[in-house]
């Protein structure tokens, strides 16, 4: 007995646009265990799932991931005042000082044990505008937005050279709140400096793994682990460079495609006030492909250097101008001799010794050979 499954995206613009999208990817994770369709029409993803209860086990794995990455200290915050009172009791059916990690965990047990989601409410999506007002609606208007869902708030309710805001509200049913919150649980990716971070795929990236038949639990893997290195997304050359040489690994896959697009999105979080602070898209193919022809002999001087600096404690800023340099590099705006030189000569201090960035003789040569 086949289920057929319609989700309708939200608006671009939006983050739970990706939140929806990361969900897709997240189905995938089952394709090569029972038989998932996939067609992309008008907006839209039509899912043909073989067994109805496939979609409670794409849940359980969401609620597997997230627990993982609890269990692995990747922090968030504990949730806004005005998402207990009106979420948290709405969903659960109690009020408590939770994260919002907990709360998703929360909304996909329940989720899993009553298997009664309202899975035609995914095809409701509504946006709204008129001179007052901005309503986003998906499913019905169940339960109001917590705040991580609708950090654009600010910007979407500014009325041009107004001296006042536009009335904002995003609601959602409950079916689109655990959608949510599976895609969630895939692209959490920590909250460290005061923001949380998300790891989205591309719509681009998801429909053409779906039509160049890429084995559909590759996608979901390579955004788990991404997601799950908890590290400060900045400087930004250092971290796309770390992303895209611990994924590498899967790198033979993502040359098929020609290119793997992600969405960055920063949750910026001020005095309970959760803002949009960036977010970015951006194409690691180039970045893997360099870091699985050098990852054999430059893997443990390039974890290292790149690690550290993405932790505030360990900061060098030898480190980050080396990072930036091989950025360029690979994109041929430096040349070699520059990149290799520089990380050959200068030392760092790592207690009461030095060393140098790159150590190793043999990647060292690795780096030249593959800069040219």
């Amino acid at each position: 007995m086949f289920l057929y499954v319609k989700l309708k995206l939200p608006p671009e613009g939006y983050f739970v646009r990706e939140s929806a999208l990361s969900f897709i990817a997240l189905t995938m994770q089952l394709g090569d265990q029972v038989h998932i369709g996939y067609d992309y029409v008008d907006d839209s993803f039509e899912i043909e799932f073989e067994k109805p209860r496939t979609i409670y086990d794409v849940l359980n794995i969401a609620k597997d991931i997230l627990e993982g990455k609890v269990a692995s200290k990747l922090r968030s915050p504990i949730m806004n005042i005005n998402d207990i009172n009106y979420v948290l009791k709405r969903i659960v059916g109690a009020k408590a000082k939770l994260t919002y990690n907990d709360l998703m965990v929360k909304v996909l047990e329940k989720a899993i044990s009553q298997r009664n989601l309202n899975l035609e409410e995914l095809k409701i999506v509504s946006e709204a505008r008129s001179p007052s007002a901005v309503s986003v609606v998906l499913g019905s208007r169940e339960i109001t937005a917590i705040q991580p869902f609708k950090i654009e708030s600010y910007e979407k309710a500014l009325a041009l050279n107004k001296p006042y805001s536009l009335k904002y509200e995003m609601r959602l049913s409950k079916t689109w709140y655990t959608v949510l919150a599976a895609g969630y649980a895939l692209a959490y990716s920590g909250f460290t400096g005061g923001e949380m971070v998300f790891i989205s795929p591309t719509l681009t990236t998801l429909v053409k793994a779906l039509e160049l038949n890429i084995p559909y639990n590759i996608l979901p893997s390579i955004l788990t682990t991404a997601t799950s290195l908890n590290v400060l997304p900045e400087p930004k050359t250092a971290y796309l460079l770390y992303l895209a040489l611990v994924i590498s690994e899967s790198y033979r896959y993502i040359q098929t495609l020609g290119f793997f697009n992600i969405v960055l999105t920063r949750i910026a979080i001020a005095q309970n006030v959760y803002t949009l602070y960036e977010r970015t898209e951006a194409n690691l193919e180039p970045l893997m492909s360099f870091m699985s022809k050098v990852r054999s002999v430059c893997s443990k001087d390039l974890k290292y250097a790149l690690r550290r600096t993405l932790n505030p404690r360990t900061y060098d800023s030898k480190l980050a101008t080396f990072a930036t340099l091989l950025y360029e590099g690979i994109f041929k705006s430096k040349p070699p001799y520059e990149i290799v030189y520089y990380g050959v000569r200068e030392n760092i201090k790592v207690n009461s010794e030095t060393r140098r960035i790159i150590s190793s003789r043999e990647c060292a040569k690795k780096l030249w050979d593959e800069l040219q």
